[in-house]
């Protein structure tokens, strides 16, 4: 058997006892010998923090030493792309209010050419159809043939925006 330089012999035939050298102490020598690798050299003895500051040396949470760590760094992406997401998300909001605005514009005018075909007031009808936020910039058109048109503007996440209006026409014939 060859000779290896961890196992000794002990006292009784056919018994090895493997010496091991104390815990860490291996870790720590690989640890200087990495670093030695890359140029670092040893960090030991006073003014270790000094010097790993100095090289830009950071101890993460498993203490192992980090060259530039970049501690914070989500903190500061998330900073930076915030009004990012806030404009996607007003974006997204937006088109869900143009999508209201239509669909509520259609059940009016539906409700405004029945009661136009029974001789009611359309816009009343049309008016007790849509909610209170789309009522403000209503207009209901009706023509003799039965045909009514209904517009409202459409709602901005932002006030000082006009975005527009959505009209829906239906048609009922009279029922006199």
């Amino acid at each position: 058997m060859p000779n290896r330089p961890g196992p000794r012999a002990c006292s009784r035939p056919g018994q090895r006892v493997r010496v091991r050298p104390a815990p860490g102490l291996r870790a720590r020598r690989l640890r200087a010998l990495a670093l030695r690798a890359r140029g670092l050299g040893v960090l030991r003895g006073p003014g270790v923090r000094a010097r790993r500051r100095a090289r830009g040396l950071r101890a993460s949470p498993s203490g192992r030493l980090h060259p530039f760590a970049s501690t914070g760094q989500a903190s500061v992406e998330l900073v930076a792309l915030l009004p990012l997401v806030v404009l996607v998300l007003a974006g997204a909001f937006q088109a869900v209010l143009a999508g209201e605005a239509v669909w509520q514009s259609r059940v009016a005018a539906r409700a405004a050419a029945r009661a136009h075909s029974l001789g009611a007031d359309p816009a009343a009808a049309a008016r007790s159809h849509l909610p209170p936020r789309l009522e403000r910039g209503l207009q209901v058109k009706s023509d003799a043939s039965g045909d009514v048109r209904v517009s409202v503007r459409i709602p901005a996440v932002v006030p000082s925006l006009a975005l527009g209006r959505v009209a829906s026409t239906s048609h009922f014939r009279p029922q006199s």
